[in-house]
């Protein structure tokens, strides 16, 4: 089976596309709670920006900091190219 190339853009293209840096991102993220609720901090933030990597909840909580900063709102489905890790990493 081949891997067919995904038209969605990824998480990184949409971060440059509205000019909104990880250090805004994770201010968001601090500033709505969501670093007290679990855990993300600017290395998880990072690897799902260079990777598309994370944890389900980490993910969600970084497309909707994303959504909110653009004004425009993303998610699993309108983004390509994510990779779920398992609970724990």
């Amino acid at each position: 089976m081949s891997k067919q190339h995904d038209p969605r853009p990824s998480f990184q293209e949409v971060r440059h596309k509205h000019e909104i840096t990880l250090t805004m991102l994770l201010e968001e993220l601090i500033s709505e709670g969501v670093t007290e609720r679990i855990a993300i901090d600017i290395e998880a933030v990072r690897l799902f920006d260079e990777l598309s990597m994370g944890r389900a909840e980490v993910v969600d909580a970084i497309l909707a900091a994303l959504s909110r900063l653009a004004e425009v709102e993303y998610n699993r489905q309108n983004l390509g190219h994510i990779i779920f890790l398992p609970v724990g990493k």
